[in-house]
């Protein structure tokens, strides 16, 4: 059993925020009309999968740069809008990033201040990440957000997190 929950730090853009979507979809009154229905279900998929095979509590913490014009409550909306099945953390979204910073700071910075959690996952469209943490980074196509080969790697990563090993440190799985 697992300290702390299992973190899936999500990008939007490129990872179920695709081009390929947007352009066939017609205007609609649901804002994320352009969200890519198929990537939604890998990643239910995913977190049920690592929920039930691992009892994992699976929460999502926002990485994406829309982090800064959400809220908790619009989280939860989009969310429900998409029909994505999953809960987030408490602290739902990464720090804003500082001068010259990339986004795996913004993740590092994120682990620091949370320091129960040992057990997590990057999908992301871009590679702007530091060693350690690419192990644990499924990045994705811009254009076409989670593939079937993207869910595979993510179960195949996600497996190797849960394996019982002599590394005291997780970081390094």
């Amino acid at each position: 059993m697992q300290a702390g929950p299992f973190i899936i730090f999500l990008d939007m853009d490129g990872v179920l925020n695709t081009p390929r979507v947007c352009l066939t979809q017609k205007s609609s009154r649901n804002p994320y009309s352009w969200i890519d229905p198929i990537s939604v279900k890998l990643l239910n998929r995913l977190i049920r999968d690592t929920e039930e095979k691992h009892s994992a509590a699976v929460k999502i913490v926002l990485s994406s740069s829309w982090r800064t014009s959400m809220e908790r409550g619009d989280l939860y909306q989009m969310m429900g809008l998409i029909n994505l099945d999953a809960d987030c953390h408490d602290q739902f979204k990464t720090p804003y990033p500082e001068v010259g910073e990339i986004r795996g700071d913004q993740i590092d910075r994120w682990l620091a201040a949370n320091s129960d959690v040992t057990n997590w996952i990057i999908l992301d469209d871009e590679s702007d990440f530091h060693d350690h943490q690419k192990p644990r980074l499924i990045q994705t196509s811009m254009e076409d957000g989670i593939l079937l080969s993207h869910f595979t790697q993510a179960e195949n990563v996600i497996e190797r997190i849960f394996q019982p090993c002599d590394n005291p440190n997780p970081q390094e799985t």
